[in-house]
């Protein structure tokens, strides 16, 4: 039930025609309406309501399962079938599992691809190494320039940062 907080002339329901009406007297069913695609629908009122007055109504009879037509009038077929549905969601399983499986692989993928503070420390031990050899006299001057230009190329994008 729904309360009325002020007077109305009338209050009206409207029903798809497909098997099911009002069963209270209260109600006086009106001329059936024909929407085209949409199929006929059955209208109630029920005039003189007062505020404090409560709208409420019963449903009699079973639904029936009509072609459902889309705009251009096609029927399209209705189906509750459990075998379609176990189906489908086995389909969405496949599909969930499989992207678990690509998301962890890429992650793994990821992670053993980046460099970490180790890479680094061999790089940087290279580099002091280098510079050893090079203030003991035992690299000329050109090789040493080069291969820590070379190191530290290596180093720089592997660094750490804080």
């Amino acid at each position: 039930a729904h309360p009325i907080f002020y007077d109305a002339a009338n209050a009206t329901v409207v029903l798809s025609d497909v098997g099911v009406s009002l069963e209270d007297n209260a109600w006086i069913q009106q001329e059936t309406t024909s929407m085209g695609a949409a199929g006929n629908f059955l209208t109630y009122q029920r005039p003189g309501l007062a505020a404090g007055d409560a709208v409420s109504f019963s449903l009699a009879g079973e639904p029936e399962q009509r072609a459902v037509v889309d705009a251009n009038g096609n029927s399209a077929v209705v189906r509750d079938d459990t075998v379609e549905l176990l189906l489908g969601g086995l389909a969405l399983m496949v599909v969930v599992v499989a992207g678990l499986f690509l998301v962890r692989s890429w992650l793994e993928t990821a992670d053993s691809t980046t460099p970490d503070a180790e890479d680094a420390q061999i790089y940087l031990q290279a580099v002091a190494n280098l510079d050893d050899a090079y203030a003991a006299g035992q690299i000329d001057s050109e090789k040493y320039t080069q291969q820590r230009a070379e190191l530290l190329a290596e180093l720089v994008p592997i660094w750490p940062v804080s």
